[in-house]
């Protein structure tokens, strides 16, 4: 994964993070020499003299990536057949961070005891921590995040679908550091050894987007009544009864698909109504060529199948439910038994202009009956759960009626199925689809639907959309969406919070500063009157992806805070981490600021860190 890094190759005086590290190799540095001094030695080629050499020290630091083994996350489900295709997509790299870990404090506190075992001075501790964060950048700036464009439509059999997924392969990078001593003896090859054992530090975790994790393919069948039901209840249609599909020689109708260049949202040719007879077209083009005089034998016409498609349509009542009559009473075909089943995902568009279009986020079952009372038939309702997928436009209302296709974006139809298998639905659901469809801030979503969505909830959201390939690289500098004061939201997930923290801590980072500094009245109520665990670990958790930012303002922003608060050692002594990189930051500011707040909130665990904080 890693690239070829071209740094500043430095020696000298301290200026900059890049002027503390010389590249060696492709993922292997050392930083600039220091503690250069005299010595009289042993000559290693005659024992019995002496001569005198240079004697100095540097770290040397090696990245290493390692593939967790199976370590996979499906994160994408495409359906497709060659004449039924997909839309391609893309996907991109995720870094999560995972600093500050104690396995990362041992590691400090090993190297220190090997740097104070050697006689060096406390004075030339900075070398560390600074190239340290030098390394941290360098091996960040070296990795273009990739992003994978992913045709989903090519090698796709006939006579059946195709169902791929896609995800990520989880790799770890870790920061190798060992102390180099390094001799040299006028006229003779310098001679280097190792000082101390080799530590490990966790850097992050890098989820690289993977071509294809597996395939199967479901053929359509022969025996067109007693077709398997994995691909209607995958792919949604219709089931027919035994005796239609005797007569007709169709077992299974899909709905059809939206073409590759129609969306019901955002850019491209928009499909936002269709009427009852443009719609039966639509389903005969399923239908094989083959097949269709079957239905004049019939006398299933144009006309009646409009009939039907009108008597059985869905109607909404509002933007959150969609409900389907099975009650017959009004056609005559097709005859009792015949099912319909459309999966989360399904996209249903309405027969007016001006309304939304929604996608079903709970399977919709319904077998089509007469149903008998004492008053004559009685329509039989089927209802499923569904989201809004234009937020501007108007909410459903009773009398306009929706018929279903097969969505081309199956990022859409996996972030329905999320909803569907989770166990908690709410109002978040609903803008977890408008942060994909409308890129809706949080602010915004919040107006829109009450009750609203917390910032955790958000955060939760945001992590889930841009797994699915939901983001483009603009996007994930949206102002709008990634805005700072999210990070009071202590309902989000540990992975969904370092992710965005992190992404609004490089992006963002002004903005972040100026948030934080204002001293946020969450962040104050998290710290003085927590309610739960939860609550009691989230402002930790906060300043720990902070202060180890990468970015300049993030880092201060944190400090800043934690000056300010008044009272907060008894939540937070020892739980920030041990600001080593702050202290001995390049930046005075920072410098200064680190060692006024580590005197409050950190206690030292290594004679370089006391000794930085108060010699």
């Amino acid at each position: 994964m890693l690239t070829s890094l071209a740094l500043i190759v430095a020696i000298g005086h301290q200026t900059t993070l890049k002027d503390q590290i010389v590249q060696r190799s492709e993922n292997s540095f050392d930083s600039r020499p220091f503690n250069s001094h005299k010595e009289t030695l042993q000559d290693p080629n005659d024992p019995s003299k002496q001569v005198e050499a240079t004697v100095s020290y540097f770290w040397h630091y090696r990245i290493h990536e390692e593939d967790e083994p199976d370590d996979y996350e499906v994160v994408r489900t495409v359906r497709v057949r060659p004449e039924s295709p997909a839309k391609p997509f893309q996907m991109r790299e995720m870094r999560i961070g995972l600093e500050d870990k104690p396995k990362n404090q041992n590691a400090t506190n090993k190297l220190a005891e090997t740097f104070v075992r050697e006689g060096i001075p406390t004075s030339d501790a900075p070398i560390f921590e600074r190239s340290m964060q030098a390394m941290r950048r360098a091996a960040v700036d070296a990795v273009d995040p990739a992003v994978r464009t992913i045709d989903p439509n090519v090698g796709v059999r006939s006579g059946g679908w195709t169902v791929r997924e896609y995800g990520y392969d989880v790799w770890v990078t870790d920061l190798h550091v060992q102390l180099v001593k390094r001799i040299d003896i006028p006229g003779r090859e310098s001679k280097l050894m190792n000082v101390g054992s080799e530590q490990v530090y966790d850097l992050w975790e890098y989820w690289t987007p993977v071509p294809l994790i597996r395939e199967r393919f479901i053929p359509d069948g022969g025996n067109v009544m007693h077709s398997s039901y994995q691909i209607p209840e995958s792919i949604g249609g219709v089931k027919f009864s035994d005796e239609y599909a005797t007569l007709t020689g169709i077992g299974y109708v899909p709905p059809p698909r939206l073409k590759s260049n129609e969306t019901t949202f955002g850019v491209g040719v928009m499909v936002s109504t269709i009427t009852a007879n443009s719609y039966m077209n639509r389903v005969f083009d399923t239908i094989p060529r083959d097949r269709r005089e079957i239905f004049d034998l019939i006398k299933l016409t144009p006309a009646k199948v409009n009939e039907m498609l009108n008597a059985t349509a869905a109607q909404a009542k509002d933007m959150n439910s969609l409900s389907v009559s099975s009650d017959l009473s009004a056609v005559d075909m097709p005859p009792c038994g015949s099912e319909m089943m459309m999966p989360p995902g399904t996209i249903w568009i309405p027969d007016r202009a001006g309304f939304q279009s929604t996608m079903t986020t709970t399977p919709l079952r319904i077998r089509y009956t007469f149903d008998a009372s004492i008053d004559g038939a009685s329509p039989m309702i089927e209802s499923a759960r569904t989201h809004c997928l234009n937020k501007d436009l108007k909410e459903p209302e009773l009398g306009v009626r929706y018929f279903p296709f097969m969505g081309n974006d199956d990022a859409l139809a996996t972030l329905a199925d999320l909803t569907s298998k989770s166990n908690f639905r709410g109002p978040w659901d609903q803008i977890r689809t408008w942060i994909y469809t409308d890129k809706i801030g949080f602010d915004e979503a919040n107006e829109r639907l009450f009750p609203g969505a917390t910032e955790g909830q958000y955060m939760n959201n945001l992590f889930d959309v841009f797994k699915v390939g939901g983001f483009t690289a603009a996007d994930l500098k949206d102002k709008k969406m990634f805005d700072p004061k999210l990070l009071s939201g202590a309902g989000a997930l540990d992975k969904a919070f370092d992710w965005v923290a992190m992404q609004i801590g490089e992006t963002a980072g002004k903005e972040l500063r100026k948030w934080i500094e204002g001293m946020p009245e969450e962040l104050q109520r998290l710290l003085k009157s927590p309610t739960n665990d939860m609550e009691k670990k989230h402002v930790p958790r906060l300043m720990k992806q902070l202060r180890g930012s990468l970015d300049l303002d993030t880092r201060m922003g944190a400090l800043t805070f934690l000056d300010k608060s008044v009272g907060a050692e008894a939540q937070l002594k020892d739980k920030i981490g041990d600001l080593r990189a702050s202290v001995f930051s390049v930046d005075e500011k920072e410098a200064a600021l680190a060692k006024k707040v580590a005197a409050r909130y950190v206690t030292p665990t290594d004679t370089l860190l006391r000794a930085a904080m108060f010699d």
